[in-house]
C-alpha cells in the first residue's frame, strides 16, 4: 500500500524535533483522523512525506496500519493533529534518495506528480491513499527503497 501524509514547514520541524528529542530512528505520524477503514489493519504501508510549503518530498516511511496507544505522542503544538499515532521502524530521508543517480529522475517525476498540475495531491489530511496512476507508476520504486 502506498500513501501520503502532509506537512508544512512548522509541522515538519515539530516532527523532526520530536524524533531527535526522543532518539526515535524510525518514522512517526500523528493524524487528526484514522487511516480509512477500507485499508486493512496490520498491513504494511509505505508513506511519502510531503512538505506543502516547499513542494518537496521530505522522506519515506514504512509503517503498519495500527494506531499506537502505548503512550501519548505529543508531537505537534496543534493538539488536534496528535489524535492518532502511526509509527514504524524504517524511514528514508529524501536526501538519501536524491544521491542515487539511478533514482533521481523517478524521484523528480514523483515530486512533480504530487505537487504540480490540476491533479496534485497537496489537499487532504491524515494519511491518505495515492490514486491508482501514482500507485502503478511509483509503488514498486518506493517499496524497493527499503530493500536497498
Amino acid at each position: 500500500m502506498l500513501m501520503i501524509t502532509h506537512f508544512n514547514n512548522n509541522t515538519w520541524n515539530e516532527n523532526c524535533r520530536w524524533r531527535d528529542k526522543n532518539q526515535f530512528c524510525g518514522c512517526v505520524y500523528n493524524s487528526p483522523v484514522y487511516i480509512k477503514t477500507e485499508i486493512p489493519l496490520m498491513i504494511t504501508i509505505y508513506v511519502i512525506e510531503m512538505n506543502n510549503d516547499v513542494n518537496k518530498i521530505m522522506g519515506f516511511g514504512k509503517i503498519i496500519n495500527k494506531v499506537y496507544t502505548d503512550r501519548k505522542y505529543n508531537i505537534y503544538e496543534e493538539r488536534n493533529y496528535n489524535r492518532f499515532t502511526y509509527r514504524g521502524k524504517s524511514r528514508i530521508d529524501a536526501s538519501e534518495v536524491e544521491l542515487k543517480s539511478e533514482l533521481k529522475d523517478n524521484f523528480l517525476k514523483l515530486e512533480k506528480r504530487l505537487f504540480k498540475g490540476k491533479s496534485h495531491l497537496k489537499r487532504g489530511q491524515g494519511i491518505t491513499k495515492v490514486p491508482p496512476d501514482v500507485y502503478k507508476e511509483y509503488a514498486s520504486i518506493v517499496m524497493n527503497l527499503f530493500n536497498i
